[in-house]
């Protein structure tokens, strides 16, 4: 039952930087829709590569968890690689925002951002 699953403090120190990252882009892209300012717009599209970074440093400490003797490893897997993937996705939606605020002060950055 995953209710009886817990997340090691060593695996909440690698999450945490990825969750402010991801809340960080997503004020930027909203104070873009507030004040109509493309720089908040810019630095939300730009965190891209700092998401992906501290996703990918997530994933690496939490494969490395697998081969701990702990119960329920497995489950605790699943659990933080769909937490990761949520704030990958949750990013991508934050980069689409910050791109629309951007278009419709007619800037538009490249796509692959």
């Amino acid at each position: 039952m995953r209710a009886e699953l817990t997340i090691s403090a060593a695996t909440m120190d690698k999450l945490r930087p990825l969750h402010e990252e991801v809340c960080r882009s997503f004020d930027m892209a909203l104070s873009a829709l507030e004040t109509g300012e493309r720089g908040p717009a810019l630095e939300a599209i730009e965190s891209k590569s700092t998401v992906n970074e501290l996703a990918e440093a997530a994933m690496a400490h939490v494969a490395k968890r697998l081969v701990v003797d702990a119960p329920k490893r497995m489950e605790s897997f699943q659990i933080c690689t769909d937490i990761i993937a949520h704030y990958r996705r949750i990013n991508t939606y934050v980069r689409k925002i910050a791109r629309l605020s951007l278009s419709t002060s007619g800037d538009t950055p490249d796509q692959d951002t």
